[in-house]
């Protein structure tokens, strides 16, 4: 028995000395960068990190980018990753620290505390989110369940889920300091996404100081939201509710921008600044004066042609004396009376910001997000 149990403690005690073990528990665990080198020359990313969870996927924080990890393997001391866009992570584990070659740079990473996004929704970390997930408790349960089915119904006509999100404050959930790259955090962190492909877009809210982000992932999504159509989505559609403190109205317009631009993407012409129904041409208003100015001057020459006819009698005068009455003007009383002043107010928006660009088309970060952001 004795025999036995040495056998059985020997084991047990290799088994703990294994440097898999480290990554037993790799549920969510966070590795911050503490130094970068590329050719030599030494780089600081103090807010570049590595998420490795436990079914082997994570997300990487990489140049202010975040990618998304489809699978990490430890065979002894060596690590290796394969991001979202196929580039390899090749490096070693020793002890919390982690050396590794990626894109060029040579990183070493740390083992430290949970990434703030990790607290978003604890027990829903690299799974999904609710379509409808308010975390300010803005929305009634009536309406949320509103909501929830028609994404739910757009979603499978379209093949691209469609997520409403909100928050007290996104600083809670980032220490970047930018709104846009939390949502893309949020999307990569909770593998949020419709299908294999992940197709997705997501109008996030943070109420603190009225931030929304919008953020896109997959090649339908990010070809149906142009930078255009994500500036035009919250112009034209959401923006409209919210500014009213109506939350509900608010994000059931983004359902229907959401549903008008992916119509047009399936329909082969996503709405762009060269493609969009809802607003005319420079020349086509031009041409509409054009058009009025003319059929307006048509029956005026007809009607001034016709009493310029009646008037051939009227002959014209060296003299005023026909008009002035017999024995002359005498003027009683002159006074000048003020009647009213008239004063003008134009209207100046709220100003917003936007991470797209001009041009047309949309700018696809490295690790495949779009995104926009602004205030509502």
């Amino acid at each position: 028995m004795k025999k036995i149990f040495c056998i059985l403690t020997v084991i047990l005690l290799a088994t703990l000395c294994l440097p898999f073990t480290a990554f037993a528990s790799t549920e969510g665990v966070t590795y911050y960068a503490s130094s970068c080198v590329k050719n030599g020359e030494r780089y600081v990313y103090k807010g570049d990190y590595l998420v490795l969870n436990d079914n082997g996927t994570g997300i990487l924080r990489f140049n202010d980018d975040i990618y998304t990890l489809t699978d990490w393997h430890l065979t002894g001391t060596s690590f290796t990753a394969t991001d979202n866009q196929g580039s390899q992570i090749l490096g070693t584990l020793d002890g919390g620290t982690i050396s590794v070659t990626y894109r060029g740079y040579e990183y070493t990473y740390d083992k430290g505390e949970p990434a703030a996004v990790m607290s978003y929704a604890p027990d829903r970390w690299g799974g999904d989110l609710p379509v409808v997930f308010d975390k300010a408790d803005i929305l009634s349960a009536d309406e949320e369940a509103k909501l929830t089915e028609r994404i739910n119904a757009l979603a499978a006509a379209h093949n691209c889920a469609i997520y409403a999100l909100t928050m007290k404050d996104f600083q809670s959930y980032t220490d970047s300091g930018n709104v846009e790259t939390c949502g893309r955090e949020i999307r990569a962190g909770y593998s949020l996404g419709y299908g294999a492909e992940k197709n997705c877009i997501l109008l996030m809210l943070s109420m603190a100081d009225r931030d929304y982000a919008i953020v896109c992932y997959g090649d339908k999504s990010n070809a149906a939201f142009t930078d255009y159509a994500k500036e035009k989505l919250a112009s034209k559609y959401f923006l409209k509710g919210f500014r009213d403190n109506n939350w509900y109205k608010g994000f059931s317009l983004y359902l229907d921008g959401c549903d008008d631009m992916l119509l047009a993407q399936e329909n082969g012409a996503p709405i762009d600044t060269n493609n969009d129904p809802r607003e005319r041409t420079v020349f086509e208003i031009v041409l509409g004066i054009i058009v009025s100015f003319l059929l307006g001057m048509i029956p005026a020459a007809i009607f001034c042609g016709s009493k310029k006819k009646k008037m051939q009698s009227v002959a014209l005068q060296s003299k005023a004396d026909s008009y002035v009455p017999q024995g002359g003007v005498e003027i009683t009383y002159r006074a000048d009376n003020f009647m009213f002043t008239t004063t003008t107010r134009t209207y100046s928006p709220r100003s917003s910001s936007s991470g797209g660009g001009g041009g047309g088309g949309t700018h696809v970060g490295g690790g495949g997000h779009s995104s926009s952001s602004g205030k509502f």
